[in-house]
């Protein structure tokens, strides 16, 4: 009888264990999911943060897009390099009536585009105004802006 009851008791005690282990694991993947959720809150800011940067040149306070002149544009292609300069990489490109502005410099670093010798003021014309037309990763970065002349407008 009394081994019995020791077996019981040991029994008892590796259920225990289970359980309790079983909680650990419980605890430890929900702390992970925890994780992963501020992460991904943390970079739907970031990209909010990127967007903002960008949108503030043609987006009106009441959220519509607003037509841009040349100068806009010269200031948004400035920081689009600066952006893509400091990411080492070309994070957005900008095209100007299909022609894109932004590329590579001579020493392969993204800049302007030297292989075409484009600048932006190139692809301006006097006294016009362009629509802006951004476009979106699957993220909701914006990867790419065309702008599209409305020609005699200014």
């Amino acid at each position: 009888m009394e081994n019995s009851a020791n077996a019981l008791l040991m029994a008892a005690s590796v259920l225990i264990g289970i359980i309790i282990l079983s909680i650990f694991v419980a605890v430890f993947s929900n702390a992970g999911n925890f994780a992963k959720n501020i992460e991904a809150g943390m970079s739907n800011t970031q990209i909010q943060k990127f967007n903002n940067q960008f949108e503030q040149y043609f987006t009106s306070p009441d959220d519509t897009i607003k037509k841009m002149n040349g100068h806009d544009i010269v200031s948004l292609v400035n920081l689009a390099i600066a952006t893509n300069v400091n990411a080492g990489e070309e994070v957005i490109n900008i095209t100007i009536n299909g022609s894109s502005c932004l590329g590579r410099d001579k020493n392969g670093n993204p800049g302007m585009d030297w292989a075409s010798g484009k600048k932006p003021t190139d692809l301006l014309t006097t006294d016009s105004t362009y629509n802006p037309t951004p476009a979106y990763d699957n993220t909701g970065k914006i990867t790419s802006i065309n702008f599209t002349e409305i020609p005699g407008t200014y």
